[in-house]
């Protein structure tokens, strides 16, 4: 984002430490007297600490507060009085809303990673909040993942407060739940039983749900680990995923991802992607059948790739980057996968 100098046309003032920001006084030309000062606050989009807030300008004279604040798509202008503001602070105000306007129709950025991390047995959750450090993610969902505080340790390394952790234990293994980690505040949060009766699946299976507003738009968001089902008899975690859950969510931007033990071809992805879902790999170019995340631990034995991420096509998101995170020492017998979304804004 440009800086309220360069909205403005101001030069920045030799040596000058605030980068854009309480530039009010420089930008319209007032006098050093604090009294006089009017203090603009200009926040930066993506910034980790507030990224459920696109960007805001903050007028401060001491009496009278202005506020442009950016929510669902549109500007809600609170006590906007312009009676005390000259006609160069107007021009420069008017400049930077017109820069804020069009940055409010840019697509919205959303970096996610899924992560089997077999019951936290080869790392501890900081080992593995350092590991994704550098990909600077808005949500991680984890499978196999013990209970208790195990996630929110993940989260305090990353700066990510907010935590989901379902009930139900992979086929009621110790330490086999799943989990949602947000940077973001999570809604609406469930967990959904996907048991079925065949002989071949392990159950309890599941998967944990959890709507997030990052910049103002909704996401819902699905954490899972489910059992292999190549056939095509109506019957698995998949099936049952796709056909009795997620038609009933209306949100319009969805993200599914997890340990499904299938690899991309089989029957039950298949049916996640008539449900209206599409995996990144194609959108990254990844050759799937030439990769594994699975096993990890021991590369002689792997199975192919069978941690995905979907997304729904309804929501018109383009992948920008991800792929499978190659790490010199596995810190699970699963690899983690990741991805970035671009969001639009406007669906229509």
């Amino acid at each position: 984002m440009p800086t309220l100098c360069e909205v403005s046309g101001a030069p920045l003032p030799e040596n000058y430490p605030g980068d854009g920001v309480s530039l009010w006084p420089v930008l319209s030309g007032k006098g050093e007297r604090v009294k006089e000062h009017v203090y603009v606050w200009y926040l930066r989009s993506g910034q980790t600490w507030a990224r459920n807030v696109d960007y805001g300008v903050l007028l401060n004279n001491w009496n009278n507060k202005y506020t442009y604040q950016k929510f669902t798509g549109h500007f809600a202008k609170k006590n906007l009085k312009f009676d005390s503001v000259s006609e160069r602070e107007q021009t420069v105000l008017t400049n930077l809303k017109s820069v804020i306007d069009d940055m409010a129709k840019e697509p919205i950025s959303v970096r996610v990673a899924a992560y089997n991390v077999e019951f936290g047995k080869n790392a501890s959750p900081e080992e593995i909040g350092k590991m994704f450090k550098p990909y600077n993610l808005d949500i991680i969902g984890f499978n196999e993942v013990p209970d208790g505080e195990w996630t929110a340790r993940v989260g305090k390394v990353l700066g990510m407060k907010h935590t989901y952790v379902g009930k139900i234990s992979s086929a009621n293994h110790k330490d086999k739940y799943k989990s949602i980690l947000s940077r973001t505040p999570l809604q609406s949060t469930f967990e959904h039983e996907l048991t079925v009766q065949r002989k071949r699946s392990w159950n309890p299976a599941s998967v944990v749900r959890a709507v997030t507003q990052i910049n103002g738009i909704p996401i819902s968001f699905y954490s899972l680990h489910i059992c292999r089902s190549t056939d095509s008899h109506n019957t698995g975690h998949a099936y049952r995923l796709a056909n009795e859950i997620l038609p009933k969510d209306k949100t319009d931007r969805i993200i599914v991802l997890g340990d499904f033990n299938n690899e991309m071809g089989d029957h039950a992805l298949e049916e996640i992607q008539q449900a209206g879902m599409r995996a990144t790999w194609e959108d990254l170019k990844i050759d799937v059948s030439k990769e594994f995340t699975y096993n990890a631990l021991d590369p002689t034995k792997n199975h192919g790739v069978i941690d995905h991420i979907f997304y729904s096509t309804k929501s018109k998101a383009k992948v920008t980057e991800g792929g499978i995170i190659e790490l010199k020492k596995a810190l699970s017998d699963h690899k983690p996968v990741w991805a970035e979304f671009s969001f639009p804004k406007n669906l229509k």
